[in-house]
């Protein structure tokens, strides 16, 4: 699981480096081939949660809806013990508590 959405964050990351903005609607449609699971939804806005709280994304709200960026200047602010200091605080995925002890 762990694995499938990494390469999913690197997807959609991927992207949105190559557009220089992407409107949430159609960033949905460009994904949708990412997320064939029983609520796409529910796994995209978890995935840019992710995202947004690491600090890799731009998001901006306007009046023809919610506009995201890969924020370019990140790279230069985190270091790599602060961003697995963030990627611990964030919530693990849901697995049985036999695998996870």
């Amino acid at each position: 699981r762990k694995r499938v959405m990494s390469a999913r964050h690197l997807q959609v990351i991927q992207l949105l480096l190559e557009t220089d903005e992407i409107e949430l609607g159609t960033l949905r449609t460009r994904t949708r081939h990412l997320y064939i699971l029983k609520n796409p939804g529910k796994a995209l806005t978890r995935d840019l949660t992710y995202l947004l709280s690491l600090g890799a994304l731009r998001v901006e709200r306007r009046d023809e809806g919610i506009w995201l960026a890969a924020d370019l200047a990140w790279p230069t602010r985190i270091t790599e013990t602060e961003f697995f200091r963030l990627a611990k605080t964030l919530p693990r995925g849901k697995v049985s508590g036999i695998l996870t002890s």
